[in-house]
Formats: structure tokens, sequence, C-alpha cells
């Protein structure tokens, strides 16, 4: 009888007292079951601590590892991958859910197929209380294209030059080839990280929707994209070490992905053509917002100056 592959599932979290229950118990239901499921606690202050000590004493599967102070989350997101002794990787966030087939099926895509990196469900949205909500859908994200520049245009493509409130962040709470993902330099210190990682994916295999499973996003007022004025702000809760500097998200965004092509072991010809897919993006999109990013990080900055 073949043996299932080990399949390690990452939580950092928080302060994730309200939701972590939910959270914990949508993976640990998973019909998929050869698990290992990693809590990385940020230095919580709430009962995360008791909450997750409660469930390694359930189940075995549950391992509970602490920061002894905060480290950041995109530190503490990158922690759960050095821990991480599976074939194939997921975070999960402690607010979200999934429906009980996703790793399952996720896992069946990417054993059916070696050339896909990165195998991901379908989302849907759910508010504070687990009921569904209606949001604008996406286009999906499919990179099954034969060369990686044709993958990568068709990522910037779906991605990066769309509208902000429909970009695809979801395909990084999917399922990764870990000896793959650990190749990468996993989350910088910028926003859009995880969007930027993505894109790398898409350089070293096909990144594909998985259908018929679902991730379940929770949207409530604490989460990223509702707690912050703009973009600047959100990035500074990223990058506290940016505070007082006049910076544009939208550069350190781009200089990313820049990094990622250099990066990637790609000829000479695929990784011009991937340059050209940057020029294109700062052409049709990047170079207006970063006028907006202008903006935004100088009234910041003026406002705090008063207050200071």
């Amino acid at each position: 009888m073949q043996t299932q592959p080990l399949v390690t599932v990452a939580i950092p979290v928080y302060n994730g007292s309200n939701y972590l229950r939910n959270g914990l118990d949508s993976i640990l239901s998973q019909t998929y079951d050869n698990l290992e499921v990693i809590i990385v606690d940020n230095a919580s202050t709430d009962n995360t601590e008791a909450i997750s000590r409660e469930y390694v004493a359930a189940d075995s599967r549950v391992q509970y590892y602490r920061n002894e102070q905060n480290i950041g989350s995109i530190s503490n997101f990158n922690r759960g991958v050095t821990l991480a002794n599976g074939k194939y990787f997921r975070w999960a966030a402690h607010d979200d859910l999934c429906s009980e087939d996703s790793i399952e099926k996720c896992v069946a895509a990417l054993e059916a197929d070696p050339q896909i990196v990165l195998a991901y469900p379908e989302d849907r949205f759910i508010d504070e209380h687990g009921d569904f909500v209606d949001m604008e859908s996406v286009q999906k994200l499919n990179a099954t294209q034969a060369s990686p520049s044709a993958r990568f245009h068709h990522y910037i493509t779906i991605d990066w030059l769309q509208r902000w409130n429909t970009r695809q962040v979801h395909p990084v709470f999917g399922l990764f080839r870990t000896d793959v993902l650990k190749r990468t330099p996993l989350f910088g210190r910028f926003m859009g990280t995880d969007r930027a990682l993505i894109g790398e994916m898409t350089l070293y295999g096909k990144v594909v929707e998985v259908p018929g499973t679902y991730f379940m996003r929770r949207m409530h007022a604490t989460m990223s994209e509702r707690a912050y004025r703009s973009d600047y702000e959100l990035s500074l809760s990223m990058t506290p070490e940016r505070r007082g500097q006049l910076f544009l998200p939208r550069v350190l965004m781009l200089r990313g992905l820049w990094d990622v092509v250099n990066r990637v072991p790609l000829s000479t010809a695929e990784r011009g053509k991937c340059y050209l897919e940057l020029v294109r993006w700062f052409a049709q999109y990047g170079g207006i917002r970063m006028v907006k990013d202008t903006i935004e990080a100088v009234r910041y900055l003026r406002e705090h100056r008063q207050t200071s």
C-alpha cells in the first residue's frame, strides 16, 4: 500500500484567539490526514497559547512553537517553512477556513503532474460569523504554459494588471512543493511579497487552481486590507523599521519582482522576456500607482510630523 506523502500546514498567528479554534478544526477535519500542523505563535498576549496547547494535547499531529518576542508577521510566516518536514506545504491563516477535501484534492493534483509546483483551491468569502458573502469574482490564475516567460506573462496579466480589489492573493494559501518553495527567499519585507512569491513559483513550474474544493477567506474589520487607510500604512505594518522614511510601496514591489527574475535560473532569452513583462506592468499600471503612492506617503509623513 502506497504511503500518503506528508503535508505540513503552518498556522502563523498573533492574538488569534477569536478564530483560532475554527481554523484548527478546519484543518484537522480534512479528509487527508497525513498532516503535521505547526502553530507559530508570534508572542501573542491573548489566549492563543492556551488554545494551542489544548490542541497539542488532543491531537498528536499538532505542534506549537512560540516566539519569545514579536518578530513581525513576515518573519513569522517564514518560520513555518523552516519548521516544515512535509513533501508539500500550506500556510493557513488562523481566521480562514477550507472545505474538508481541500488538501486531498490539491495533493492529488500535485501527485498527478510533477510540473505543478503550486495547486490552490477555488476561493469563497465568509463574514465574521462564517456566513458566505458575495464578492466580485477574479480571473483564475492557471499558469500552465510551457515556458517560464509565458507563465510569467499570464501571471502579470491576471494579477498585476488587474484592479487592486480583484488581485490574486489566495494562491499563496494553496499547496506548494516544499522543495521548490525552499529555493525561494520566501516572503520579503515589502507589501505584495506574497504576490511576488507566486510570480516566482510560475517561473519554476505550473500554478493551477483545483476546481470543486474551496478556500474560505474571512472578511472582517481587523483584516489588513481594511485596517489601514493606505498602502503606505499597510506597508509600515509589515516593515515598521521604515517608519519615518519616505518610500514607495510599488517601487519595493517592482524591485522584489525584479529580484525574482534575476534569481531564478533562466536562459538569457527567457529572462529578457520576463524583464519586458515588468516594463509592461510599469507602463500600463505601476507608474501611475507610484504617483498615488507618493501622495499617500507625503500625506502620512506630514500628518505624523504634526502630531509627534
